[in-house]
This record gives structure tokens, sequence and C-alpha cells, in this order.
């Protein structure tokens, strides 16, 4: 049989082992709440920011529809000998504002999701986009591979010496873009802007013009 000093030497090694244990768990635990904490709040910041972007998009459509609909509709009243009435007018605008807004917003974020776009930035609403990638390539190479690509080959290209311009067809989401694209030195610069030269609102359909540029040719091992 063990003696005192030997079962007190046990107890104490005992102790000190469940001592560590206790200390690796308590630093696990730790490690694992600070983990947790910092992904809540990434995913807080990253719900901030498709709630800023969602906000903004809803609201410039808002503005853009009922508005235009409130310096329209006394336009058509007048014009046919219609009274204009302001409180009912005020009230159809905000109506058809929002309805609108709804349905805009919901069409835009559907179009960036097809086109692989999740990451909700304010940047994606700017009504003209432009991007400098470091890429070389001459004038030909880069005509021939929007040519290849599903999503460009329709698109009509004219291309003047180191530059090629793109004119989109109008759609229902866009009035149609005019594309860019430059050569300079060891860059390619790309750049897409509404038609409408007074356009203030954009659905995303420059940012997805460039980035389907840009994707294109960071694919090519050219």
């Amino acid at each position: 049989m063990p003696d005192n000093g030997s079962r007190l030497f046990m107890l104490r090694r005992t102790r000190e082992i469940t001592l560590n244990q206790n200390e690796t768990i308590g630093i696990q635990l730790r490690l694992y709440n600070q983990r947790k904490k910092t992904h809540s709040e990434h995913k807080k910041k990253d719900m901030n920011k498709i709630l800023t972007f969602k906000t903004k998009l809803s609201l410039k459509f808002f503005l853009f529809s009922g508005l235009c609909l409130f310096i329209l509709m006394p336009i058509v009243n007048y014009l046919i000998g219609m009274k204009i009435e302001i409180l009912p007018l005020i009230l159809e605008s905000i109506i058809f504002g929002f309805l609108m807004s709804w349905y805009l917003t919901t069409q835009t974020l559907n179009t960036l999701k097809s086109n692989g776009i999740t990451e909700l930035d304010e940047k994606i609403l700017k009504v003209k986009q432009i991007e400098v990638i470091q890429k070389s390539f001459t004038i030909a190479q880069l005509s021939m591979l929007l040519k290849l690509d599903n999503k460009t080959k329709h698109w009509k290209q004219v291309v003047n010496g180191t530059t090629i311009k793109i004119i989109t067809k109008r759609s229902s989401h866009s009035w149609g873009e005019n594309i860019l694209i430059s050569i300079l030195e060891n860059q390619i610069e790309i750049e897409s802007k509404s038609r409408l030269t007074m356009a203030f609102i954009d659905p995303g359909i420059n940012y997805i013009n460039v980035k389907t540029i840009k994707d294109i040719l960071e694919k090519s091992n050219t």
C-alpha cells in the first residue's frame, strides 16, 4: 500500500492535472466565444450593409417613379381638359412610387444575384463604372474574346485604334449603355455608363457590364 507521502503526491498531481484541464477548457471556451462574437459582428455589419444598399436603391426608385407621375399627370390632365387636384395627385404619386420601388428593387436584386453578385455595395449603384486591370492584350485579341463569350457575343463592336466601343440595346432594366474598352500600357481600362445623359440612377447594369468583361479577360491565359 502507498504511504502517506505517495498519497499526498498523487493528490497534488491529480489536482494539478485537473487545474490544467480546467484552464485548457476555459481558454477554449474564451476562444470559442471570441470567434462567435467576431462572426456575429461581421454578420451584423454585412446585414447593415445590405439594408443600407436596399434602402438607398428603394428610395431612388421611389423618388424617380413618384416624381415622374407627379410631374406627368398634371400635364396630361391639362392637355385633356381635366381639373388638377393636388391631394389625390400626391396620394397617387406616393402609392405609385412605393409599388414601382418594390418591383424595381426586387428585379434589381434578382438580376445582380443571377450574375453572381452577392456582396452588395453602394458602388454598384454608380451610373458610371470604371475598372482598370493589369493585363496585356492586342485590340484584336480583346475583340475576339468578347465575340467568343456567350454573354457578350451579341454586342455590336466598333473598333478604333486601341479602343473598342460598344452600345448595348435598351431593355426593361436600362436605357442602354455606352461601353468603352481602352488599351493602356500593360493595362486595360473598362468603362460603362448609361446612354441617358441625365441618368441619376442605375440598377447595377453598368457594374455588371464591367464585371462581365473583367471576368472574361481575367479567365484568359493570353
